[in-house]
Parts: C-alpha cells; structure tokens; sequence
C-alpha cells in the first residue's frame, strides 16, 4: 500500500466519524426513560421470587415494578441519583445474585424435602466388616500402639 493510499485511508475514517456524529446530532438516539431502569429492580426482584413463589408472579407486573420506577425517580431526582450510574455500578453484585438463585432454590427445596422424609443411612454388612473401630483412650491414658 502506497502513501497516497494510505491517507485516502485515513480521510475516509475521518469523514465516516464526522457523518456518524452529524447522524447523531440530526437523530439522536432515543431518551431511555430513567423510570424504567429503576423499574428493572423489582422486574428482576420479582422474577426472581416468583420461581420460588409463582404466586407473586402478579404482584411484580410490568405496571407494579413501572410504577415503582416513577416514585423511585422522583426520589433519585430529590438526591440527584442517577438510575443508569447507580444500576451499573451495583451490575456485578446484581448478577451473581441472578445467576445464584436457580441453583439456590432446588437446593433449598432439596433440603427441606429431605427434612421432611428423612431416610436412614444404612450401612452395608461388607462396609461395616471391613472398617475397624479405633480404640479410644481412657481419660487422661494412651494407647498402647497395635
């Protein structure tokens, strides 16, 4: 690639920059409504808890967790919070939360299953011959080695 080349390269970098900031200016992206990345929170809350209770699966409605979204804006504009800052900033401790709740819940139900119809542990006649009792010293003795 010669020189000449070269800066045609660059120029044409530099004129795609310029029209994709002249895009932006003339339409701009559109206003993510604050309001609704607050409601994200009681939206994942909510999701969360009705997989282990279905029955609050109406309560976090779109227009539940919206309409927390709205108040919860007002009071972020009262402190001069910002929803996207704070959500992002809180993002990593929000998703291992999200990602621990599968595995969380069947554990929890498995604990509580097992609970409840304890089985007993047996063991087998073969396992039971093949382990020898440790002989346990007197108080204050020891043991003579075998």
């Amino acid at each position: 690639m010669d020189a000449l080349d070269r800066i045609a390269l660059e120029a044409g970098g530099g004129e795609a920059e310029a029209q994709a900031v002249e895009d932006a200016m003339i339409n701009p992206p559109p206003a993510i409504d604050p309001a609704e990345t607050w409601a994200q929170i009681p939206m994942m809350v909510g999701g969360l808890l009705a997989m282990a209770m279905p029955e609050l699966k109406a309560a976090y409605s779109q227009t539940n967790c919206m309409n927390w979204g709205q108040s919860m804006q007002a009071l972020a504009d009262k402190y001069g919070w910002d929803a996207a800052t704070t959500m992002a900033k809180w993002a990593p401790e929000i998703g291992v939360i999200v990602a621990s709740i599968p595995l969380v819940l069947p554990t929890v139900s498995a604990f509580k299953a097992r609970k409840q119809t304890p089985e007993k542990i047996t063991v087998s006649e073969d396992v039971a011959k093949e382990q020898t009792p440790v002989p346990m010293p007197e108080a204050g003795g020891l043991i003579e080695p075998s």
